[in-house]
């Protein structure tokens, strides 16, 4: 996967810390965790080390790996950790297959859009129909 983080800053997206809404998160490296193909960034390192103790209290909605189906891990989700980071799975078939061949799985299917054009010029300030938004 490609480093979002110079996406986001080009975007000028301002994102809430993952663990403490009051606070803004710090778009870097240093500062985001990952939890299957979602990333999480944080105000501080403090916010990101509680993120890492326990995920799954924080972590809201994710990707299972191999169905791409999308839940919200709950404490019987099966869990395995693979690259550096917890991977969450919606049943113990879909963990067996990422821990057979979990390489295969490590790089989503989908990517980010580029960022739009400035419709500010256009008439009427219309969209040409393009999208800034990540897919996901």
């Amino acid at each position: 996967m490609k480093d979002p983080v110079p996406y986001l800053k080009d975007l000028e997206v301002d994102l809430e810390c993952a663990v403490n809404e009051r606070l803004r998160a710090q778009i870097d490296e240093e500062h985001q965790s990952r939890v299957n193909y979602e990333l999480y960034y944080f105000a501080s390192d403090k916010e990101r080390n509680r993120f890492n103790q326990d995920p799954r209290k924080h972590c809201g909605i994710v990707t299972d790996p191999v169905s791409k189906q999308r839940f919200r891990p709950g404490t019987d989700a099966p869990m395995r950790r693979f690259a550096g980071q917890p991977w969450f799975f919606v049943s113990d078939s879909t963990e067996t297959l990422f821990a057979a061949m979990p390489d295969s799985f490590l790089a989503p299917a989908y990517s980010m859009k580029p960022k739009a054009p400035d419709t500010a010029g256009t008439p009427s300030g219309k969209s040409n129909g393009t999208s800034s938004a990540a897919t996901g």
